[in-house]
């Protein structure tokens, strides 16, 4: 009885120690996908910035070129 009751308990433990463990990666899972798509997002934003600032600084260049030639 004693033995029954102390491997019942053991396996009580294992199993909540598993399930625990398992619930715990599924949370650390959508934590890292909010992270990863954050991430996608920002480096959208800073793909765009890049292309609006490289579009400016042609343009700048190209209004510089048209100061010079023309005084």
């Amino acid at each position: 009885m004693v033995t029954e009751t102390i491997i019942s308990i053991g396996a009580t433990a294992v199993i909540t120690a598993l399930l625990t463990a398992y619930s715990t990666a599924k949370a650390n899972e959508k934590v890292l996908g909010s992270i990863v798509n954050r991430l996608d997002d920002l480096e959208e934003k800073l793909f765009n910035h890049e292309k609006r600032i490289s579009h400016l600084e042609g343009k700048v260049s190209y209004d510089v070129v048209k100061v010079v030639k023309h005084g």
